[in-house]
């Protein structure tokens, strides 16, 4: 067996006392989250992506490419540092990041694949960077933005909770070789500045070295852009560092897509995230568009595309076409509140690869860059052509059985010779299976000749897409499955593609809508949610434009999605220099809410000289810091008074009677809420028969109400059914010492 880095115990101990210590500095960690565009990732120093099994808890645990991205628990010191913890209806952080989960590749692998005959270290070598083993030959290397093109561009983009989201910005030194460059190119309230327009929103840079002297460094460009926030474009170079010649070198990439077990656990499957059980949990389709064997729409011949979706499994009892939820088949865990509603749909997503760039143009002209060979160009002399013109040079696929046991190339079990021969053999595109299974997909760029300092350039998109392109959630309970049988999602996902396209022949210039809102939220003295924003918004200067053109900020939308993110209804259309703020006078105490504020703009009949007209465009909504209040909802409450502070208003106890029937509950399980009370004091609640049950300690300056989730006194569980007594005790100047008393029910 080769060295490399496995998976094992030793790296989950190492994973939980050095990178799972709530204190450790998410700047120099070797992983980073992408999640400014709609598609999340997680991606590592050393270029893999996805995660590796046998960090921390994720020996277990399908992340990697997600669609939607809402909430991220993995790591907490890469996510729950910058918004808190996500905790509702009863379920724990863990709970609540699997009910909104929508993983859809494990992984992206890269292989380096090169022959030296002679060499004394034999004439086969692959390296490897991939999710379940890293080769021991990839180093990683310190990557210095400020030495790079990205000099210039970056904000600090601080976290509500105070950590800086990026780990480099103008001014800051490199993060170094351990840890994984993160660049945020956007802030609230305004426009980036227009030196650092050409480049995205978010930026992530891998650069690693390998045993034969290729340096590899690995960019990864995302955009929260309406229209742009579908996919990820990964760019890579590959440079010959070495002092020797390297012909015959290969570069191939292999992508597991597997969409339907973004929607298997709810249906209790055997180890859904571990596969154990292929018979039920390996149901997806598999097509590439240049197949033999393809049989999908015509958009897609050309692309060099391929793609994954789920399929309906016929050794699974009923239609499971698009995974819909079914609390009768759910496990226990995946039973609480309202979170999934039966036949929503939650294994809808298409995922797919293809490539954008793979022929040399001018290393800095994006536009030259073409994956037509009709288009060649000599451009930078550095970067060197394959020497086969029909690209990819193989496609192959491979049984994936579980996670220990599949047949992707892999040195743990093949020498370098097989690896090699496996990977770029006999050129060719082999036909990808016609039934429901589960598969690696690898294509294969070259041969390249390189000589010392030649560089190859291949850039691709990873795109996924649903029947709709906003409020996925809410088109997801409504259990459509008839949409499912369309080719709606399939030509979502081929626009998806091809806005790529335009990104990267655009010189990665796109038209900027407006910026983020910065939404301060809080309750009204009436108890409802408000919103507010900085007046300075109105006059964010677009810098695609010039003079009173720039100046194109037209108004603000307001949107609410009850419960969880993805449901957004338009509550409220403000034009510029109306008003700032929004009261939600349709929220109610002790419910869930989530906002977002958009801005919009004009539109522009030429965008950048180019007489292309753009219409209005909308912000962005597609992360955490576009949500108001992050990943945490706002539940309305009642503010603090003078009157209650004096315990002069009549205390209240709801729900009373509590009973968990649909109607005397809250959907956060066992809340019981105390109103009307002193912003300090202290609640005894008492038995019938006079025992202590529980105490609530409050002291909360805007806050006139206190929670109680029913935990009894010796915090062992939930305290009985029946009735029970309250105190309320003030503890406030001025009514220190005041009392109100009362009773209330619970009902089981």
């Amino acid at each position: 067996m080769k060295k490399g880095h496995t998976i094992g115990t030793v790296a989950v101990l190492l994973s939980l006392l050095v990178w799972g210590l709530p204190g450790a500095h998410a700047d120099n960690l070797p992983w980073r989250f992408q999640t400014r565009a709609k598609v999340w990732d997680i991606h590592w120093n050393t270029g893999t992506q996805g995660v590796r099994e046998g960090t921390l808890l994720t020996y277990y645990r399908p992340i990697g490419m997600m669609y939607p991205g809402t909430f991220m628990v993995q790591f907490s010191n890469e996510f729950i540092d910058y918004w808190s913890v996500r905790q509702w209806a009863g379920a724990t952080q863990w709970l609540a990041w699997m009910y909104e989960m929508g993983a859809i590749m494990p992984g992206f692998d890269t292989f380096v694949v090169t022959s030296v005959p002679g060499a004394p270290d034999g004439q086969y070598h692959v390296a490897e960077s991939k999710p379940t083993f890293e080769s021991e030959d990839i180093v990683p290397l310190d990557y210095d933005p400020s030495q790079g093109p990205e000099a210039n561009i970056g904000y600090p983009n601080y976290s509500p909770l105070g950590p800086p989201m990026a780990n480099w910005w103008p001014g800051e030194p490199s993060p170094g070789d351990q840890a994984l460059v993160e660049i945020h190119n956007y802030r609230k309230d305004q426009y980036m500045d227009p030196d650092k327009d050409m480049f995205p929103e978010s930026l992530m840079i891998a650069h690693y070295a390998t045993k034969r002297g290729i340096n590899v460094t690995k960019r990864v460009l995302a955009w929260g852009y309406p229209e742009y926030d579908d996919f990820e474009i990964v760019d890579y170079t590959f440079e010959n560092v070495g002092d020797q010649q390297l012909n015959d070198t290969f570069f191939a990439f292999s992508v597991r897509f597997m969409v339907s077990h973004a929607g298997h656990m709810w249906h209790g499957y055997n180890a859904w995230y571990r596969n154990t059980n292929p018979t039920t949990d390996s149901d997806d389709f598999y097509k590439y568009t240049e197949a033999s064997n393809y049989d999908g729409p015509a958009s897609g011949v050309g692309l060099k595309m391929w793609y994954a979706f789920d399929a309906d499994n016929p050794l699974v009892p009923g239609d499971d076409l698009g995974q819909p939820y079914s609390v009768g088949q759910a496990r226990w865990h995946n039973r609480v509140g309202n979170m999934r509603i039966e036949g929503e749909m939650t294994g809808y997503q298409y995922g797919g690869l293809a490539p954008l760039a793979y022929m040399p143009g001018s290393a800095n002209d994006a536009s030259t860059w073409t994956y037509d060979p009709s288009t060649w160009e000599t451009g930078d002399a550095n970067y060197v052509a394959p020497g086969v013109a029909d690209q990819p040079y193989k496609v192959a696929w491979t049984d994936y059985r579980n996670r220990g046991d599949y047949d992707q190339p892999d040195s743990k079990t093949h020498s370098y010779e097989t690896m090699y021969n496996l990977l770029a053999g006999a050129p060719g595109i082999q036909d990808p299976p016609t039934e429901p299974t589960a598969v690696h997909g690898t294509t294969t760029y070259g041969p390249y000749d390189l000589a010392p300092g030649d560089k190859v350039r291949l850039v691709f998109v990873l795109a996924a897409a649903a029947p709709v392109e906003e409020n996925i959630w809410g088109w997801a309970k409504l259990g459509d499955q008839d949409v499912m049988r369309t080719d709606r999602t399939f030509d979502n996902l081929v626009k998806h593609v091809n806005a790529a396209k335009d990104a990267f022949t655009w010189g990665y210039d796109l038209p900027d809508p407006p910026p983020d809102v910065g939404v301060t939220v809080g309750v009204s003295n009436d108890g409802f949610n408000k919103l507010s924003w900085n007046s300075a918004y109105n006059s964010a200067s677009d810098p695609d434009y010039a003079g009173g053109e720039a100046n194109d900020i037209a108004g603000y939308r307001v949107y609410r999605s009850e419960f969880k993110v993805g449901d957004w209804q338009l509550m409220a259309d403000i034009p510029v220099g109306t008003a700032h703020e929004f009261v939600d006078e349709k929220s109610v105490a002790g419910f869930t809410y989530f906002y977002s504020v958009r801005g919009y703009d004009k539109g522009h009949d030429d965008w950048n000289g180019t007489g292309m007209a753009i219409p209005s465009l909308e912000g962005s909504n597609s992360s955490p810091e576009t949500w108001a209040n992050g990943v945490l909802p706002q539940i309305p409450y009642v503010p603090a008074t003078s009157a209650a502070d004096a315990l002069q208003t009549e205390v209240i106890v709801v729900p009373n009677p509590y009973k968990v029937d649909g109607a005397h509950a809250y959907p956060a399980r066992g809340r019981i809420r105390f109103l009307n009370i002193p912003h300090k004091c202290r609640i005894w609640i008492y038995t019938t028969s006079g025992d202590l049950a529980a105490r609530v300690e409050h002291d909360d300056p805007t806050r006139g109400e206190a929670n109680w989730e029913q935990v009894d006194i010796h915090v062992t569980g939930e305290v009985s059914p029946g009735m029970y007594y309250y105190v309320v005790e003030s503890l406030l100047p001025g009514s220190q010492g005041e009392i109100q008393k009362g009773a209330f029910m619970i009902i089981k």
